[in-house]
């Protein structure tokens, strides 16, 4: 059974390309093509697909927050086609199949295809796969360019109005980013968020003091001092839990 397909450029000569070098391949059917994220979303809720072949800049609603937006166990592949090399680190943390970079190679972009149809046939058979352990590193941009944090320095972060202080032990870093995407990367039972602007790292907290009315004092390894919210009160006892 071919691969249902999904393309998506922004750019027309980009998009005739693509869907050319797709037709060459015999384990592809194109079940829509889109000028947009936003269309693209749409021809999936609309068709299904087993694999999305995207480029990642385009107005709107881009690759990677396509692919974020895009949740369980069915979604399908993605292979990004894109001209930004620099992406890389975002995309593969994404679950991304491949990243193939422009200008397009009928070679590689087939490869990339063949990636995909063998992990089809993988889930297909219901094969086993052993559990990848969590990345050591976690990407985050900043100003055009890609941080990548060690989780086990990550002491903290707070977010403060459109920003994110994330505190490490080696520095501290004010990036723009809201403070649930960070949530959705950093995740128990390493990370615990404990207030509706604050995460904190397991690792790094040194005490937890109770105080009134189902609150708690977090003291972190330097030196700050976290108040936890009642209604953060399961992650408290999580992080209790872990230190015991």
């Amino acid at each position: 059974m071919r691969l249902r397909t999904i393309i998506a450029d922004d750019e027309p000569l980009a998009l005739d390309l693509l869907e050319a070098l797709l037709r060459e391949h015999p384990q592809v059917r194109i079940v829509a093509r889109c000028g947009s994220g936003e269309e693209a979303l749409a021809a999936l809720d609309e068709h299904g697909a087993d694999l999305m072949v995207l480029d990642i800049d385009m107005p709107g609603l881009g690759g990677l927050e396509l692919v974020g937006s895009m949740t369980g166990p069915d979604r399908p592949m993605v292979i990004f086609a894109t001209a930004h090399a620099e992406y890389a680190v975002e995309a593969f943390s994404a679950q991304a199949t491949d990243y193939v970079l422009k200008p397009l190679d009928e070679a590689r972009l087939a490869q990339a295809v063949d990636r995909a149809a063998a992990l089809r046939t993988l889930r297909g058979t219901g094969a086993a796969r052993p559990e990848a352990p969590p990345e050591a590193t976690v990407s985050i941009r900043q100003s055009g360019r890609t941080l990548l944090l060690a989780r086990d320095e990550i002491v903290r972060a707070e977010a403060s109005g459109d920003y994110l202080m994330i505190h490490t032990t080696e520095r501290t870093h004010m990036v723009r980013m809201t403070i649930k995407a960070l949530e959705d990367r950093l995740t128990p039972p390493d990370f615990f968020r404990i207030h509706r602007s604050a995460i904190v790292g397991a690792a790094h907290v040194r005490e937890v003091v109770s105080q009134p009315k189902g609150d708690a004092l977090v003291k972190m390894s330097d030196g700050a001092a976290i108040r936890s919210s009642r209604t953060h009160r399961e992650a408290i006892e999580a992080i209790i839990a872990r230190h015991s």
